[in-house]
């Protein structure tokens, strides 16, 4: 065995390691980015309280009253209704 020899294990260990370096920088790079972007916000949706605000006000113009449905979705579409007075509706 010469002198050689044993330094060829030696180099490919720190060609390994080169990889492996940036293997985990490309990594790093992508995560922060990935992070970053889930942080970020670009939604249209209206927000709970929007929404609850104009269930209010459509019930209100038909001069109902909300009333909860017992679900609890998130959604106050269909955590709340508007129970109109009697005799008022559809008549078919």
């Amino acid at each position: 065995m010469t002198d050689y020899e044993g330094e060829v294990p030696i180099k490919r260990a720190a060609q390994g390691d080169n990889i492996m370096r940036t293997v985990l920088t490309v990594l790093a790079v992508a995560g922060t980015a990935m992070a970053s972007s889930a942080c970020a916000t670009t939604s249209d949706l209206p927000t709970y309280r929007e929404e609850m605000a104009q269930l209010t006000a459509d019930c209100d113009a038909r001069d109902g009253i909300l009333v909860a449905t017992g679900l609890n979705t998130g959604r106050a579409a269909a955590d709340f209704a508007c129970q109109l007075p009697a005799g008022t509706g559809r008549l078919n």
